[in-house]
């Protein structure tokens, strides 16, 4: 059972894709790709949708900026993780 929910899940994965590929963009298909791809470990993945979806919104979820700033962590941008670390403490204090 646990192994067609995870066949179930890719599969989405893959169906946002293909439907960006199609030329339809939104925020909410860019957060749906960066955390599925965040969750399954694949950063490379995950930090372009990350930056798509920051670049359509430019006020995402609060916890984005975490899983952004553990994802550039991942990719060895400790830098550019610090920033997005700061930015997620500063908006989850508010």
């Amino acid at each position: 059972m646990a192994s067609s929910q995870k066949d179930q899940y890719i599969d989405v994965v893959k169906v946002y894709e293909k439907v960006v590929e199609e030329g339809y963009e939104s925020a909410q298909i860019f957060e749906k790709l960066a955390n599925s791809n965040y969750e399954r470990g694949n950063y490379i993945e995950a930090k372009k949708w990350f930056e798509k979806w920051f670049s359509k919104d430019k006020n995402p979820k609060t916890i984005a900026y975490l899983n952004y700033s553990k994802t550039l962590e991942a990719l060895n941008e400790p830098e550019k993780a610090k920033h997005y670390l700061k930015l997620y403490s500063k908006k989850s204090k508010k």
